[in-house]
């Protein structure tokens, strides 16, 4: 046998789990969860005698599910020890939960069953020398060949059950006639939807598996509620409040409010220990009439809890913004870079994985400081939600933090590690399987930016518009800034980046029959636009400073666009096209950058009670 081993483990599903859920506690407690295996299988390892390389530490707040060890011991030994404590944790964790819904549940094999196949934990490993880069390139290889070879075996639960209304695939193992039917009396259904509530955190028409009601039910020490997306959405509008602190008269139409929807018997949300003057405990989604009948069948008896709703935000003097943020973050060349400085030896990647862990733990207390609520922050990845207020200022210092970081190590051309942000700016309705795409969605695309480091962002509007914008760090963020700053004194009327997309559309002509002048041609013609353009209060006309922009970008990219020499012919992606200086695209991104900053504006108003834009 040889001396030592490199060894590997991998726990998952990981994006799967964690995005199949409905409420944003589900998609959190799925995140820790993993984690809390992947730390089970760590702590394995190094209790058979086993050295950590990644993670660095099982101390960390949240452990990747990918571990990797130097061991002196049987691999076969070391893979069962990990196999077993994953395992073992996951049946304390589902057993906490087990005890927490108060229903019985169809068939407890069948539940335990749904838990059994939930995690699948592979290892591998190889014979480890002198050369730690080579061995660990094999083992890399041998495990990726691991995954795709799976013993698929007869499915012990369910018999033409309804299915997960979460997921669609494991069976629900709520008994069926503890469901109200169409056709029962009104007193009956409501008597069901409050036994499904109680006993087991479901809502009246939701199928929940056993994986779902472990989400649901798990216990976390000190985190027995989780931010809702309604709650994020809210904060700006709630940091606003504070200059109304002492309004008696606010706080009694809030109470007024509060005893209406007790009288109807709405179920209140409420926070842990956090405590507005004016709201007290109460979860931001209460400030939103939307939310409030998806809490019952008959609206109408709603009306007169919505008027005292509607009196105490007409007297605050504003209302929240329905949006909010979710952030996803990966670092940039992550894998070249271990592979350069693993050739140096497995202390080097240990190294690399000690920043990681310092990068995760600062980056969780970055999003808190910036009122969001951290998700996932574990190696160089970052999932969380943010007000909008706060999102494009926590997405830079998240950045700023990795690039000091990691400014130690580089790849074999002496490129440093960078972070790419996604924002995904959505309505807090929006179902969170959708956001989660999206903020996916808005991670790629600032991966696809040339040299990356960039931050893309997209907004969805709930009428159905999208506009996406993304730029690398240092021009991007600094452009849309500006923005930000001259939407917010009037100096960018409302309507003009519409005008502006609309001119793009009318110019868009085959390349072949432009005019050298062309881009030029464009600038002068956005300028025109903006020129005889008014502000709001109608007096001020458009800055220079914003045609000077406006015409920097256009013929700035179109002279990126002639240095690249690209042809029309490769069809580039979208926004390579923006770099590539195609002067019609420029434009049309200009554009919807002004419409992108006009949301963040006007979420950092609120904060001061002024007039959303």
């Amino acid at each position: 046998m040889a001396e030592f081993y490199l060894f590997q483990a991998s726990i998952g599903p990981v994006q799967s789990f964690i995005a199949s859920a409905r409420r944003t506690r589900d998609l959190w407690f799925g995140s820790w969860l993993l984690s809390e295996l992947s730390r089970s299988a760590a702590q394995a390892v190094e209790e058979k005698g086993g050295s950590l390389i990644f993670p660095a530490t099982v101390r960390a707040d949240n452990v990747a599910n990918k571990i990797v060890a130097k061991i002196s011991q049987d691999p076969q030994v070391v893979g069962m020890a990990v196999k077993n404590a994953v395992a073992g944790r996951l049946h304390a964790i589902w057993q906490k939960a087990h005890d927490q819904v108060r229903g019985e549940l169809k068939n407890d094999s069948f539940a335990l069953a749904q838990i059994n196949a939930l995690v699948e934990c592979v290892w591998a490993a190889v014979p480890l020398d002198d050369d730690y880069a080579k061995a660990r390139r094999r083992l890399e290889a041998l495990l990726a060949a691991r995954k795709t070879t799976h013993t698929f075996g007869e499915v012990t639960w369910g018999s033409n059950q309804p299915k997960s209304s979460i997921t669609g695939q494991m069976e629900s193992v709520i008994p069926e006639t503890l469901y109200p039917r169409q056709n029962e009396h009104k007193d009956d259904h409501q008597r069901k939807a409050e036994v499904l509530r109680l006993r087991y955190g479901a809502g009246p028409a939701e199928r929940l598996s056993a994986v779902d009601l472990l989400k649901r039910h798990g216990q976390v020490k000190g985190q027995d509620r989780f931010l809702s997306t309604s709650h994020i959405a809210a904060l700006p509008f709630l940091a606003g409040l504070r200059a109304k602190d002492d309004d008696k008269g606010l706080q009694q139409v809030w109470r007024d409010y509060l005893a209406e929807l007790k009288n109807q018997q709405v179920e209140i949300e409420y926070l842990g220990d956090s405590r507005q003057p004016l709201i007290g405990n109460c979860d931001g989604a209460m400030l939103f009439e939307e939310r409030l009948d998806a809490e019952v069948t008959d609206v109408t008896s709603l009306s007169r809890a919505k008027d005292h709703l509607r009196r105490f935000l007409r007297d605050c003097g504003g209302r929240p913004s329905p949006y909010y943020a979710i952030l996803h973050a990966d670092g940039d060349g992550m894998g070249a870079v271990i592979d350069h400085e693993s050739a140096k030896g497995h202390e080097r990647h240990q190294e690399i994985s000690q920043q990681l862990v310092s990068f995760a733990t600062d980056a969780a207390k970055i999003v808190q400081d910036r009122q969001g609520a951290p998700i996932y922050t574990g190696g160089d990845d970052v999932l969380a939600l943010l007000p909008l207020h706060t999102a494009l200022q926590c997405a830079k210092d998240l950045a700023d933090l990795f690039r000091d970081l990691m400014k130690g190590f580089a790849d074999e051309k002496d490129r440093h590690p960078t972070l790419s942000v996604g924002l995904a700016v959505i309505h807090h309705l929006t179902p969170l399987s959708d956001a989660l795409d999206l903020s996916r969605d808005a991670e790629k695309a600032a991966k696809k930016v040339a040299g990356k480091n960039a931050l893309a962002v997209i907004v969805s509007k709930r009428s159905g518009g999208v506009a996406t914008v993304c730029g690398q760090w240092g021009t991007f963020d600094q452009r849309m800034e500006k923005f930000i700053k001259l939407h917010h004194d009037d100096a960018i009327p409302d309507g003009a980046a519409y005008e502006l997309r609309d001119l793009a559309e009318r110019l868009n002509m085959p390349v072949a029959q432009r005019s050298p002048a062309f881009p030029e041609m464009i600038a002068a013609e956005a300028g025109r636009i903006l020129k005889r353009k008014r502000t709001a209060g109608g007096t001020q006309q458009i800055t220079q400073i914003v045609r000077d922009l406006l015409a920097q970008r256009i013929q700035g990219d179109a002279a990126i666009a002639a240095a690249s020499g690209s042809k029309p012919s490769e069809q580039p992606n979208e926004a390579q096209r923006i770099q590539g200086g195609d002067a019609i695209v420029a434009l049309r991104a200009l554009a919807d950058e002004l419409i992108v900053a006009r949301m963040f504006v006007g979420a950092r108003n609120l904060v001061h009670m002024e007039k959303p834009q």
